[in-house]
């Protein structure tokens, strides 16, 4: 189940009447937030590897998409605090990164494999 949530500033309490700012989100229909152990070594990294797949995965059926890191500070009042007690999420947990996902307003350009050159690349 979603919830929608609106909150404003406290900081910048301006940014609610300013018409060219839409939201953090450009206004994406579906924002999924990832999520990991706050203790857990690799827990950016997987979650970055996670959000990279999804990224894809959207390309590939025409779906627009957009990755925004520092999804920590999202939760990081205590407005953050009680949104993440109302969805359940466990204080173990902190939130890494969103993915927004949409249908594009203009079509994106069809990506056309490059012809390839004889020449190797080499990673020293």
């Amino acid at each position: 189940m979603s919830t929608v949530d609106v909150y404003v500033s406290k900081e910048q309490p301006s940014i609610a009447d300013d018409d060219s700012i839409k939201n953090a989100f450009y206004d994406a229909p579906t924002v999924v937030t990832l999520f990991a152990p706050r203790k857990f070594l690799y827990a950016e990294s997987d979650a970055c590897v996670a959000a990279e797949n999804m990224l894809l995965a959207a390309t590939s059926l025409g779906i627009g998409s957009c990755y925004i890191g520092s999804a920590w500070d999202s939760f990081d009042d205590p407005f953050g605090h009680e949104t993440l007690q109302r969805w359940g999420v466990c204080t173990d947990y902190y939130a890494v990164l969103h993915v927004l996902l949409g249908y594009p307003k203009d079509p994106m350009d069809e990506i056309k494999a490059r012809l390839r050159k004889g020449e190797r690349l080499i990673w020293v």
